[in-house]
């Protein structure tokens, strides 16, 4: 008999039909991880920067000693 007059199995759409959903909650997934890595990544940025003020106000404070001496 011709595939085509045939009915699909109930598991091939089935499949078709949950794609889009599983491509959906993947987006969303990622949307979550990447905005979860930009925060942490902004976080790090603020470390940073405050790491990098305490070594110049320290750099300060021995150039300020050095000139006392």
């Amino acid at each position: 008999p011709p595939s085509s007059s045939t009915p699909p199995p109930p598991f091939k759409s089935f499949k078709t039909d949950l794609t889009p959903l599983m491509s959906f909650i993947f987006v969303i997934a990622s949307m979550r991880r990447r905005r979860c890595s930009q925060s942490n990544t902004v976080k790090a940025k603020a470390g940073i920067q405050q790491q990098t003020r305490e070594r110049k106000l320290n750099l300060v404070v021995a150039v300020e000693r050095e000139k006392e001496s």
